[in-house]
């Protein structure tokens, strides 16, 4: 998958099961596995980044509330 479907760069390798890619990004997929974000792993600020967009993701899979429920 990184190497073809996520658009990373991948190092050289055999392709085998114990090749191991590796690159500097971190990609955040959603459940659906479209790619909602590219994220430097090395800088801390961009690491940040990923943090609140996966709070922001795990948000909108949240099952919303109803403001005006009924209580007895």
């Amino acid at each position: 998958m990184a190497r073809n479907g996520y658009f990373i760069t991948a190092t050289q390798g055999d392709g085998g099961p114990t090749d191991f890619i590796h690159d500097d990004k971190l990609v955040l997929i959603d459940k659906e596995g479209m790619i909602r974000g590219y994220y430097k792993g090395t800088d801390s600020l961009k690491v940040k980044q990923l943090k609140d967009a996966v709070k922001v993701l795990l948000a909108s899979y949240a099952i919303p509330m109803k403001s005006n429920a009924k209580t007895n």
